[in-house]
């Protein structure tokens, strides 16, 4: 929730004000490690979009920095190249949300497809699609040190906005709308790339952790 939260404050909706608006106290919004219901997460991210427009969530992974999503992050980072990041984003998402899937496979030609699957019983904002690719798109460029790689493909199910310029910011110009499905799809090029920070022993500390942390 926090990226939204950021946004907003930074486009001068207060604290206080946004809290008012999502039905949450402000001592919420500012606690880290509360985890909301899906209700209000969208509540807060509409919101954003009211007040920045079209390109909120673009501008909302800009300010994710590295080290904000903690072991999801070390896990992805650590990895010793892209692919075998985004298999275990794929895996261990549900430490972040609990009923969104992130399907991934591998395909005869080496390339690597990610899909984000909502769940079928409740509406997920599409903001939280755009800022979970463009938060991934912006940290492989990071771990990579790879500032120009792209996506072959971005696809969203929701409508264009009026203004796709932040979009191709993040993304490039392959990035389509109103599409059967929510994907990024990788060539087995930047499939194959290293990562930066890779570390094997790190790595499998935090698999571990992760690993223990989904059993409960």
């Amino acid at each position: 929730l926090w990226p939204w939260v950021a946004l907003a404050c930074r486009h001068d909706l207060s604290m206080d004000r946004l809290a008012q608006l999502a039905r949450v106290s402000v001592a919420e919004l500012r606690d880290p490690g509360r985890r909301f219901s899906q209700v209000i997460a969208n509540r807060v991210a509409e919101l954003a979009y009211q007040t920045v427009g079209g390109g909120a969530g673009m501008e909302a992974a800009l300010l994710v920095e590295a080290g904000h999503f903690a072991l999801l992050e070390l896990l992805a980072r650590t990895s010793p190249n892209v692919r075998e990041a985004i298999a275990l984003i794929s895996q261990f998402f549900p430490l972040i949300h609990d009923d969104v899937n992130l399907p991934h496979e591998k395909r005869p030609d080496g390339a690597h497809h990610l899909r984000f699957v909502s769940p079928s019983s409740y509406v997920v904002h599409h903001g939280y699609v755009e800022l979970m690719f463009a938060v991934l798109m912006l940290a492989l460029r990071r771990e990579t040190a790879q500032p120009a790689i792209e996506a072959v493909e971005v696809w969203f199910e929701h409508r264009a906005p009026v203004d796709r310029r932040a979009f191709e910011t993040v993304f490039g110009p392959r990035v389509r709308f109103d599409m059967p499905e929510n994907h990024m799809l990788f060539d087995a090029k930047v499939a194959a790339l290293p990562l930066a920070r890779k570390n094997s022993d790190v790595h499998a500390a935090a698999v571990r952790a992760a690993s223990d942390l989904l059993r409960g």
